[in-house]
């Protein structure tokens, strides 16, 4: 009995070792990523989109039949849970958004550690991650997805590294792949195929069976997401905004890496008198090469297993990096910023000869000065007082700009008075921000009102409606004005003239017209 009793605490102890410091981590990265996500500020585009959609989708509205999103639902029936929980508020998306970067931090730590990087190669790892891919004030789907694909990763790894051909870990390898393509279809698929080919390097692996158990398994786990949508008749939506939507991201929403890594070369000057920007901009841009130089490089020096682990990390590093497609601006680099800083961190220790010690000093401190930036601004941001906490409908507890609450109820309040009561669509890119915060309800699918958003025919049944007398007010931004700078690109300047030609003008918001039904 009491070699029993010795027995069990010496295995609470090794497990308590084992956990503890995992926990400990985990609760560090969330109180610094989440600061860090709350000094950003509140985005009005993306960050407010999805708390509307959640809104809608809590008030009873469908998802995809009466209410356009992008992507597949995971995100939106988390951000559910956490509403009912907490309430319909920012701080929901906030939270989702930071946990992702949490979980996404530790996995690529526990990948490096079993590819035997010592702990403070992993601790720099993270660090790296904190320095390079701290919570975005964005829509969480996308480093949710960016979650499951390294845990897919992870899985993948661990079973071509111990030799092993067991189902059990070629399962959780597919069910992550399978939660990412149920949280954004182009990951998962990303996700499943990178699987499929680190299955083809396993020597010890029955290849063609484990590869088709793989794709099943993760293509079942997807479809049981979506199967609530799809019953509840969003079907025909969500293939129509992934589709036809799809199409007009591809013509009006790219950006290409290339030219993009030539502004951020020629930027490096002006970047090293803003450090902010250096960080934010410049390395991000960078770290893509970097990985491909030192993959190639690990490549060349290894032989046998060692070369087939590197393969695969190579080869989820370029599924990542294809997952940024047609976009590949700061923030898509940012999320896909975990695989790169894993795929150097498990190549460097195998280039023949090693990096000099002076390298690696060189990096540390490039890191070190990195996280004093990062988090030095935001508390510095905060200590002058540029940020506010904002007293608004769906947004308290969240930070933004000094003053904003004072603009954003003010234009919430002159919204609220033109619709009179009646639903009213707004075709303005924060057109999210304003239903939240004035209560006015869109009579439309379209929250985020970009050209990209209204797939086939949606545009042509929002005009439909405004000619029928079904939509009875719009506000709309005036020709010239400032509320879509930085998104000319994207702006849906046809539905505009469209919709002021089927309406009539009413008054002038400053920041919108309001048109009404003629008649």
């Amino acid at each position: 009995m009491g070699q029993a009793i010795r027995a069990a605490r010496l295995t609470l102890t090794r497990a308590s070792a084992v956990v503890v410091p995992w926990l400990l981590a985990g609760a560090g990265l969330a109180v610094v990523g989440g600061f860090i996500s709350l000094e950003r500020r509140v985005n009005p585009y993306d960050e407010a989109w999805f708390l509307e959609v959640i809104a809608r989708v809590r008030g009873g509205d469908v998802l995809y039949r009466d209410v356009f999103f992008s992507a597949t639902p995971l995100s939106v029936d988390l951000g559910r849970m956490l509403a009912a929980v907490f309430g319909t508020q920012i701080l929901v998306v906030k939270t989702l958004t930071t946990a992702s970067f949490v979980a996404t931090t530790l996995i690529a730590v526990a990948i490096v550690r079993r590819f035997g990087l010592s702990r403070l190669g992993a601790a720099a790892v993270a660090l790296a991650l904190l320095v390079l891919a701290a919570p975005l004030p964005q829509s969480p789907y996308t480093p949710l997805a960016m979650t499951f694909f390294i845990g897919c990763e992870a899985f993948a790894l661990a079973r071509l590294r111990a030799g092993l051909a067991e189902r059990s870990v070629l399962v959780g390898a597919a069910l992550a792949a399978g939660l990412a393509l149920a949280t954004k279809p182009n990951i998962g698929f990303l996700a499943l195929g990178a699987l499929v080919v680190s299955i083809a390097l396993n020597p010890v692996a029955r290849r063609l069976r484990d590869a088709a158990l793989a794709a099943a398994l993760a293509v079942a786990v997807g479809l049981a997401v979506l199967l609530p949508s799809l019953v509840d008749g969003g079907a025909g939506g969500m293939f129509d905004y992934g589709l036809a939507g799809r199409g007009a991201y591809l013509s009006r929403g790219t950006v290409s890496y290339l030219p993009a890594l030539g502004d951020a070369f020629r930027a490096i000057p002006s970047a090293l008198a803003h450090p902010q920007r250096l960080y934010a901009e410049v390395l991000v841009y960078l770290l893509p090469l970097v990985a491909a130089a030192a993959l190639v490089a690990a490549l060349v020096a290894t032989r046998g297993r060692a070369r087939r682990e590197i393969a695969a990390v190579a080869v989820f590093s370029a599924a990542a990096f294809a997952s940024a497609y047609p976009r590949f601006d700061v923030p898509h680099l940012e999320w896909i910023a975990a695989p790169l800083v894993v795929a150097v961190a498990c190549a460097c220790p195998r280039l023949r000869p090693a990096p000099a010690r002076a390298v690696a000093a060189a990096l540390a401190l490039l890191l070190g000065v990195g996280l004093a930036v990062v988090v030095g601004g935001a508390v510095k941001v905060v200590a002058k007082g540029q940020r506010e906490y904002a007293d608004l409908p769906h947004l308290r507890g969240a930070l933004v700009d000094a003053g904003g609450t004072r603009v954003t109820a003010d234009r919430a309040t002159r919204l609220a008075e033109a619709a009179g009561g009646l639903p009213m669509f707004v075709l303005l890119p924060g057109a999210s921000l304003a239903y939240l915060t004035s209560g006015v309800r869109n009579p439309t699918p379209y929250d985020y009102p970009l050209a990209t958003t209204f797939g086939r025919d949606g545009a042509d049944d929002v005009v439909a409606a405004a000619a029928s007398g079904r939509l009875r007010r719009a506000c709309i931004a005036r020709p010239s004005g400032a509320e879509w700078a930085g998104l000319e690109s994207l702006r849906p300047t046809q539905l505009e003239s469209r919709l002021r030609r089927a309406l009539h003008r009413e008054r002038d918001l400053g920041f919108c017209v309001v048109f009404g039904a003629r008649g």
